[in-house]
């Protein structure tokens, strides 16, 4: 913090840039703010300004972006244009002015806002809220200790001792004998619950004293059917109520079998309640070997001849593990191929690359 002395008459620009500076008093000896006195004080938040100063020179707060609160006297007469760039801050700078006269005296103040009009600025007074018939700062007046708003004026303070209370419901301090606003701060206790179908129950309760008021307010029921589960031919079904909500889902199956099941085919599985396929087997043996002894030979090359002739038929798996060609058919080319293997002129069949 910054103190100017009372023997002081006038500052200059002797702060320029001083960013370890956060607050400044100057004292009452003080006359005149002289031009760039505080500009670009970075750190700066808050000046309290003597009862002597007339005026304040161009720019001395200027770049003070972080600039929140003035104690101005009645005294001062001009205050130049201090300016920060439009962004900053959202567009404000000092929030609060704490000023000893009247509004009819800070209208006869000739307060410079605009400057030099330069593009992309703005007065770090712009959007600042007067405070009038400030008091001194060692004249304010208050009830207690703990009390932070001045009687006579708009001031506040700030107090390391707080109001008590009896407990939270009580609006008097036992210090200093001010009454804050308190009411019963309510809110929503359900009693009971509402469900899919049935109306629930609840009551407001202030959270302080616990009194309660709109006891038995109904809760609409919700509606909202929950648990069960959808499958492939029925709807799920609410755990609560019972009923039947929702839509089917085709890709719930419950109730499946396997079919088609060889020694060398997995076989595929079917949902028994809407019939569809729900998973295609896959081999397990060998291709070629389709009498499921687990070699290959020409006793399994004849039976695919055979099946070609309507001589015996073939299952699904038969029919997969036959086709070693892998195209889709069975013809005397998968036989062929299956003794060429046996002989030794290839070891993969030609669905197995």
């Amino acid at each position: 913090d910054l103190v100017i002395p009372n023997d002081v008459t006038s500052i200059g620009n002797a702060f320029y840039s001083f960013d370890g500076i956060t607050s400044v008093t100057i004292g009452d000896g003080v006359i005149s703010i002289g031009g760039g006195a505080f500009a670009g004080c970075l750190g700066l938040t808050s000046v309290t300004i003597g009862n002597s100063v007339l005026s304040i020179g161009d720019d001395a707060f200027t770049s003070c972006s972080n600039l929140k609160s003035i104690i101005l006297p009645k005294s001062v007469k001009n205050i130049g244009y201090s300016y920060v760039y439009e962004g900053w801050n959202d567009g404000q700078i000092v929030d609060d002015i704490w000023y000893s006269g009247s509004e009819a005296d800070k209208n006869n103040i000739d307060i410079d806002y605009y400057g030099r009009n330069m593009a992309g600025t703005f007065s770090v007074l712009r959007g600042a809220t007067w405070h009038y018939n400030t008091c001194d700062v060692d004249k304010h007046i208050y009830t207690g200790e703990c009390d932070a708003e001045c009687n006579s004026c708009e001031w506040i303070r700030s107090v390391t001792v707080e109001h008590t209370f009896d407990n939270d419901c009580d609006a008097e301090c036992n210090i200093c004998g001010k009454n804050r606003e308190i009411s019963h701060q309510y809110e929503w206790v359900v009693d009971q619950q509402a469900t899919c179908s049935v109306n629930g129950i609840k009551h407001e309760e202030c959270t302080i004293c616990h009194a309660k008021i709109s006891e038995g307010t109904s809760i609409p029921a919700t509606g909202n059917h929950i648990g069960g589960e959808a499958t492939c031919v029925a709807k799920a079904k609410c755990n609560v109520c019972g009923a039947e909500y929702g839509e089917i889902d085709i890709n719930i199956h419950k109730n499946t079998e396997v079919r088609g099941q060889t020694a060398i085919y997995s076989g595929d599985i079917y949902c028994l309640d809407c019939g569809v396929m729900v998973l295609q087997g896959e081999m397990i043996g060998k291709y070629g070997d389709v009498n499921g002894d687990e070699e290959l030979s020409a006793t399994d090359a004849l039976a695919i001849l055979h099946a070609i002739v309507g001589k015996i038929t073939f299952t699904e798996g038969q029919e997969i593990a036959a086709d070693v060609d892998g195209n889709g058919e069975i013809s005397s080319i998968d036989a062929l191929l299956i003794l060429q293997l046996i002989v030794g002129k290839f070891d993969k069949f030609p669905v197995e690359k």
